[in-house]
């Protein structure tokens, strides 16, 4: 799938479940509304959408020195380090429990994996992450996401750094979002 414009949040994401929750043929009906939903939070257009949208929509901003392209697809950042959210991920995080209610994440999962630079011990670096994870979590809840659509939520640390970046990057400071279609439960007989 070809994405037009701009360097959204959580777009390896959305283009897997433009994918996986589409058609069997791979096409999607996604209705304008959808469409503007996913170019106002995510800066992108998908070629699905391209004749819905006005070229005048508003944008979502991210600040000058945020990690653009597949560095910026699928995570939450915390610049400020710690592991609280702030105003940009709560919004963020407010977009994506919206996709999560509509046609194209309805039947999405999560894995929310914290991660962080180097700078601290190895202990100390494992445990910032999960609690950012579980940050991610929890907002999440606050927002309506039922919680059995959030599978997992673990840690690793500084072991898995964005290879772009310094270890100590500030951008190192992040929750990953991974999704897939949710198992469907077997019904008794």
């Amino acid at each position: 799938m070809k994405f037009l414009k701009g360097h959204p949040m959580l777009l390896r994401v959305l283009a897997i479940f433009v994918w996986v929750v589409g058609s069997s043929n791979g096409l999607l009906a996604l209705t304008a509304s959808e469409c503007r939903e996913i170019l106002t939070t995510y800066n992108v257009t998908l070629d699905e959408c391209a004749p819905t949208l006005s070229s005048n929509t508003l944008r979502t901003t991210f600040p000058t020195d945020y990690p653009t392209g597949t560095l910026a697809e699928n995570h939450v950042f915390f610049p400020g380090g710690g592991e609280q959210l702030d105003a940009s991920a709560r919004a963020q995080l407010a977009a994506l429990a919206r996709i999560l209610k509509g046609q194209v994440m309805g039947r999405s999962c999560l894995h929310l994996i914290g991660h962080s630079d180097s700078s601290g011990g190895t202990n100390a670096n494992q445990t910032i992450a999960l609690r950012r994870a579980n940050n991610v979590m929890q907002e999440l809840l606050r927002l309506n996401v039922a919680r059995a659509r959030i599978e997992q939520v673990s840690s690793m640390g500084e072991t898995r750094p964005l290879a772009a970046l310094s270890d100590l990057s500030k951008w190192q400071r992040r929750v990953e979002i991974r999704a897939r279609t949710c198992p469907q439960k077997s019904s008794s007989r």
